[in-house]
């Protein structure tokens, strides 16, 4: 991933990568936003499809510039961008999902704050949701550097590839998409910040999460012991804790946020204490079930994850931090 790649007057300068799944009305409209993108530069949108049925059909969808679809191994979110990020032309790339709504003028911010900061590795932005609702899918509501998030976040191309792109195994681990966007962020932060562009705006609409499904997504435990494993200097005086406990500490606080900001919301008690009666007990358990029959020793989760990967590179002096 390292090679140097052919530049040409109409080589683009922005590559937005979109890894997709079996969404194809909000892929419609995530697209017919990037076809109404205001005062960017040139730009590409690549689709990664990462198994849709019926397949993604290029024909059959908005025609943002430069729009190409390529077919995804079907093995998560991770390698979907690792492939995208393969077949990206321009210096800097922007990743979002199949489900957001870009601002107009999402490009542009992106692209002219890297360009005012040359220091800059990497730029993110706001991520809004309306109507807000703390235990449906999408329930991250970004307003403030470091969040990291994939659906609204950038980097120069020429650090990914440093890093050696999104480690996958995580998706190995977990059975679905979590932590890729952190490890990749803090990788790409030790060689410079990633800074906050308050313009840089996606709407991510909820979507209601079933039960099932956030019990799953417990399993993440998982890639929260991987991640504190590679990036102790990350959580302060927690480093000192071993990676398993820290996951299962990381697990309690993420429900209990939860409940205060489902309450911060404007639920009803007694709706919300239903519903979270409900799911919390039981995600915990699966979380620390997970951890306990995991046969993976955190620390030894190097990044990897594909056969194109990179092995990570020694850096030295501490990571910088998101900046406004």
């Amino acid at each position: 991933m390292t090679e140097e790649r052919e530049q040409t007057p109409d080589t683009p300068k922005v590559s937005v990568v979109v890894p997709t799944r079996d969404r194809h009305a909000s892929l419609v409209r995530t697209l017919a936003a990037l076809e109404r993108q205001e005062g960017a530069p040139s730009f590409e949108v690549i689709v990664v499809d990462d198994g849709s049925e019926p397949p993604v059909e290029s024909a059959r969808l908005p025609r943002p510039p430069r729009l190409r679809v390529i077919r995804g191994s079907g093995q998560g979110p991770g390698s979907a961008r690792n492939l995208g990020l393969a077949a990206a032309r321009g210096e800097i790339v922007l990743f979002t999902d199949d489900d957001t709504i870009p601002a107009p003028q999402w490009i542009a911010a992106a692209y002219e704050r890297l360009r005012k900061d040359p220091s800059a590795v990497g730029v993110e932005g706001p991520v809004r949701s309306a109507p807000f609702d703390a235990l449906s899918e999408h329930s991250v509501l970004v307003e403030r550097p470091g969040a990291h998030v994939t659906c609204n976040i950038g980097f120069r191309r020429s650090l990914l590839d440093r890093v050696g792109g999104f480690d996958q195994s995580f998706f190995a681990h977990c059975g679905y998409c979590h932590c890729e966007d952190l490890d990749l962020a803090f990788s790409v932060a030790r060689f410079g910040p990633i800074v906050f562009e308050p313009e840089m705006v996606v709407e991510h609409p909820p979507r209601p999460m079933r039960y099932r499904e956030r019990i799953r997504r417990a399993r993440g435990a998982r890639a929260e012991a991987i991640l504190f494993a590679r990036h102790p200097e990350r959580f302060g005086r927690a480093r000192h804790l071993p990676p398993r406990l820290f996951a299962l500490v990381s697990a309690c606080h993420h429900w209990l946020e939860t409940l205060r900001r489902g309450d911060r919301a404007g639920k009803r008690p007694i709706r919300w204490l239903l519903r979270y009666a409900l799911t919390a007990p039981a995600a915990l358990a699966v979380a620390a079930w997970s951890l306990v029959r995991w046969p993976q020793r955190p620390r030894l989760a190097k990044r990897g994850g594909g056969p194109e990967r990179l092995t990570e590179l020694p850096v030295t002096g501490s990571p910088a931090t998101a900046r406004r």
